[in-house]
């Protein structure tokens, strides 16, 4: 373990705090809890987003519907910070080269 890993004396190990509480019983990870930590340490105004770059639709997570709206990165963001959960292809990139 690096010296940046070790426990700090009256200082949560936040390895050991994660670990504990953004995963459920049967250690898949629990989100929802993730998704509050963050808003909470980080103090967000929004919700955080999580962005997963596919090279194929077959590898899609199913039950994702796909978007054919045109939109930038950035909106495609915000979009889901409002809680759309969807994908998009490269044609639905405004801005092929931004992101």
């Amino acid at each position: 373990m690096s010296a940046d890993n070790r426990h700090v004396p009256n200082r949560p190990c936040l390895e050991n705090y994660y670990f504990a509480r953004v995963y459920d019983h049967d250690m898949s990870l629990d989100y929802n809890a993730l998704s509050d930590k963050l808003t909470s340490v980080l103090a967000l105004k929004g919700s955080p987003v999580a962005v997963k770059l596919i090279r194929t639709e077959s590898n899609v997570p199913e039950g994702l519907n796909h978007t054919n709206e045109v939109l930038r990165h950035c909106e495609m963001v915000q979009k889901a910070r409002g809680g759309s959960k969807f994908y998009a292809t490269v044609e639905q990139h405004a801005c092929k080269g931004g992101a």
